[in-house]
């Protein structure tokens, strides 16, 4: 494996007949006046070329070959510009340089899984596929090989925390579980009337607490007035958080 990466003659741009060495597994800047190339080298040669010769290398054109004499060396590349920003949590490095759809298109190509009935491994290449329409949607089974039981095939959907089928069941594709604290929401030293609850005030709080005093006659564990929560018992509290 070469350790370098090597451009030859690059007429790209602003860039006049410039020929670099880059050395792999270490960081390089480039640095240079305004409308040296310094752009050009980076996105237009360098990370076009790896695209280019990878999508290539998996039977898909489409990127333009850079105005250079050669380039050797050149590896698969992701690129992240400094003026795309996201606040959306479910974006990443893998989603904005779309390896992400790429890794997807891979499990679902060339994943290996277990066949549901008979436990074997199943190698999709070697499952027989067969398409059926159900309800207005078109949907893809697979055959194992082993023992010919017809089970759903697992499709790029299902490896994107983006889907109902790929989501986590508990995070729901965030990364993380999002809940109240209760010690924020609640002070447990006051009582309902008081102001144990900060979110209601006024009108609010007099229609929110005719509501759990109903709640609480129905359920046979009426509040006295003036009850700090901390003295409530545990299905007062759980009425109080849940409203049934």
């Amino acid at each position: 494996m070469t350790e370098w990466i090597s451009v030859e003659h690059a007429n790209e741009h602003n860039l006049k007949d410039v020929s670099v060495k880059i050395p792999k597994r270490k960081l390089t800047v480039i640095t240079g006046v305004s409308g040296s190339g310094k752009s050009t080298l980076a996105h237009d040669i360098l990370f076009n070329e790896s695209q280019r010769q990878y999508l290539e290398a998996m039977g898909m054109q489409g990127i333009e070959k850079p105005n250079v004499a050669h380039i050797y060396g050149a590896s698969p590349a992701i690129s992240l510009k400094q003026q795309e920003t996201s606040s959306n949590p479910r974006s990443t490095v893998g989603t904005k340089t779309a390896m992400y759809t790429s890794l997807r298109m891979i499990y679902e190509k060339l994943g290996i899984r277990s066949c549901p009935n008979c436990k074997k491994k199943v190698n999709p290449i070697q499952a027989i596929e067969e398409t059926e329409h159900i309800d207005g949607d078109f949907t893809v089974f697979q055959i194992c090989p082993h023992c010919d039981h017809k089970y759903k095939k697992l499709t790029r959907s299902h490896f994107s925390y983006n889907t109902i089928e790929g989501a986590c069941q508990k995070c729901k594709g965030i990364g993380k579980v999002i809940q109240i604290n209760v010690n924020t929401l609640f002070n447990m030293e006051l009582s309902i009337e008081n102001g144990a609850i900060t979110l209601w005030n006024g009108r609010y709080l007099e229609y929110q607490l005719d509501n759990i005093k109903r709640t609480m006659n129905y359920y046979n564990v009426p509040i006295e007035e003036n009850t700090p929560l901390k003295n409530f018992n545990a299905l007062q509290f759980a009425l109080l958080w849940y409203k049934q």
